[in-house]
């Protein structure tokens, strides 16, 4: 896992989320799971890395640029 303290995961979530414009249900979708997984992701402090990126790649983004949105 990433250290919390210079990570906030969740609000990677988020913005990259706006980024993208895309709904709740929408990223669902694209990662096979439920809306209310996703909430739990867009709270989380942290993340296993392979969930990380997961992410990344479902955003259209390398890791790097994925953990400098989430950077506090």
């Amino acid at each position: 896992m990433i250290s919390r303290s210079s990570y906030d995961l969740g609000k990677g979530v988020v913005l990259a989320q706006e980024q993208q414009e895309w709904s709740v249900a929408q990223l669902a979708t694209r990662l096979g799971t439920s809306r209310m997984q996703v909430y739990r992701y867009r709270e989380a402090q942290d993340l296993k890395f392979s969930k990380v990126c997961q992410l990344a790649e479902i955003f259209g983004m390398s890791v790097e640029s994925f953990l400098e949105l989430c950077r506090r």
